[in-house]
């Protein structure tokens, strides 16, 4: 329900309402690092940076390998100026995930490690594009 609220509402009051709903999930479920993770895409979304940070963090301690979580903290560690650290938090995730290396290389390129970005990009570049052709591909038994 929070998710539906979150991406199909334009009302004012449904991100506090979905807010409401995941901590219920929370209260039900104290071990969910995916209800941490959507409460800290509700407060990135409203400009709530710090108080993403630390609830991206709850999540990944709940999940250390929870991908979406690892790249978003990244992300949001970046725009808070903290780039080495974004850095260090986006390295612990191994990954075929596009996205992953495509922040990489931003993060290489910001602390000025022109070779590693560029490695970066070319790995980003091949997985774009190998995720691109999988998706063209026929699929046995469908028309």
């Amino acid at each position: 329900m929070a998710s539906l609220l979150l991406e199909h509402s334009t009302a004012p009051q449904s991100w506090p309402q979905a807010l409401s709903y995941l901590r219920e999930e929370l209260r039900i479920n104290l071990g969910s690092a995916a209800a941490k993770y959507e409460i800290s895409e509700v407060k990135f979304r409203h400009d709530q940076l710090s108080p993403a940070t630390n609830t991206f963090r709850q999540a990944l301690r709940l999940n250390p390998g929870f991908a979406s979580a690892r790249i978003a903290l990244a992300q949001v560690l970046r725009m808070q100026g903290k780039t080495r650290e974004a850095l260090v938090s986006a390295q612990k995730l191994e990954s075929a995930n596009p996205s992953l290396h495509f922040l990489l290389g931003q993060l290489y390129w910001a602390l000025g490690d022109k070779a590693a970005a560029e490695k970066e990009q070319v790995i980003f570049k091949r997985l774009q594009s190998s995720s691109t052709e999988a998706r063209q591909q026929p699929h046995c038994g469908r028309r």
